[in-house]
Order: structure tokens, then C-alpha cells, then sequence
């Protein structure tokens, strides 16, 4: 008697075969949401090329090359700012944080970029005694009081400037500010993409 396993085997991998054709056309709500949502071309451009500085950084052969490396691209994200007037406007990310002042008069957020090859933030500025957190009563703070960590957002603001390194950012290092940036900007709407 031979097993049934032997005779059973081709429609056993059809069957498999099958089952991994049609899984491959299941999407998570996210990606649908985000195939459907078109990446901001000002996100894209800014996003694109400050990964070409990060790997522009990695190659380079010594320190002093490096420096150059992140001096050239503090000039272009200076350049940018006065190009898009300080502005974002409807760029894409996904609320990786937001954490409320005891009282609940001011939130922190952090809004991780989906349109990047690598890590890159978008936070409010990073103390609760700084003026310019999101307060309790302002339309920002009612839109982020609706969401929670892990939705996809919609967000515009402005950037905030500075000298060293075009727009505040908190990395302590240069290499920090090419390899994993936390830009701060502040916020002027953050809304769900469906």
C-alpha cells in the first residue's frame, strides 16, 4: 500500500502555490492608504537629497572630506528653506510619538517620514518649558488629541531656522544630523490620511 501523501503531493504544492499567488495581492489598510496618498514632490526632492549627502558622507575617506561633505549639505538645506519659504505643506509621515505635559497644557509630537530610504523625524521642539510646543486649545492640539501613535498623517508647518545646520535639528553630531535627522518644525496642521 503506497501513502496517500505520494498521490496527494502535486495538488499539495498547486494548492501551496495558490495560496501564496493570492496572498500576495493582500495589503494592510496603511499601504493601501499610502498608494493612494501622493508623496509631496518638495518631500521627495528635500528626502532624496539629503540621503545622497548621508551616503555622500559614508564614502568619503577621511574627516575632513566629511565635513565638507555636511557643510555642503547644511548650504542646500539653507537654500531649500528660502525656496519653499520656510514652509511644508501636506508631506507624509507616520505619528511615531506624542506625549502630553502633565497638566495637558502643551504635547510633544514626532512624525517619521514614510517617503525616506532611511530615518528622518519631524518633531516639535524638544522641552515642554519652549514656547513653541503645541498648546491645549489650539487647532493642532484637537487634530493630535483625535489620533494615536502609529496613524498616518498629513502635517504642514514650518521650518525652524538655523544658522549651523539650515534648519534646527537635534542631533548632537554631524554624522547624526545625515544619518538618522530629527528635524524641528512647527506644526501647523497634522491630519489623518485615509
Amino acid at each position: 500500500m503506497q501513502p496517500v501523501i505520494k498521490h496527494s503531493t502535486p495538488l499539495l504544492v498547486l494548492a501551496c502555490l495558490l495560496i501564496l499567488s493570492q496572498g500576495c495581492r493582500f495589503e494592510s489598510s496603511e499601504t493601501r492608504a499610502l498608494k493612494a496618498a501622493k508623496l509631496n514632490p518638495l518631500q521627495r526632492e528635500f528626502e532624496k537629497k539629503r540621503w545622497k549627502f548621508r551616503e555622500k558622507r559614508l564614502r568619503a575617506p577621511n574627516d575632513i572630506k566629511k565635513s565638507q561633505v555636511f557643510e555642503e549639505a547644511t548650504n542646500w538645506t539653507q537654500a531649500f528653506g528660502e525656496r519653499c519659504n520656510w514652509e511644508i505643506k501636506d508631506w507624509i509621515g507616520k505619528l511615531t510619538s506624542m506625549r502630553a505635559q502633565e497638566a495637558g497644557d502643551k504635547v510633544y509630537i514626532s512624525i517619521e517620514s514614510v517617503g525616506s530610504r532611511w530615518h528622518i523625524e519631524y518633531q516639535t521642539p524638544g522641552t515642554f518649558s519652549e514656547q513653541n510646543m503645541i498648546e491645549k486649545g489650539s487647532d493642532v492640539y484637537k487634530q493630535v488629541e483625535e489620533m494615536q501613535v502609529g496613524d498616518l498623517v498629513y502635517f504642514s508647518g514650518h521650518w525652524v531656522k538655523d544658522a549651523k545646520r539650515g534648519f534646527k535639528e537635534k542631533s548632537y553630531t554631524d554624522w547624526g544630523s545625515l544619518n538618522r535627522p530629527e528635524f524641528v518644525v512647527l506644526f501647523s496642521e497634522v491630519r489623518k490620511l485615509n
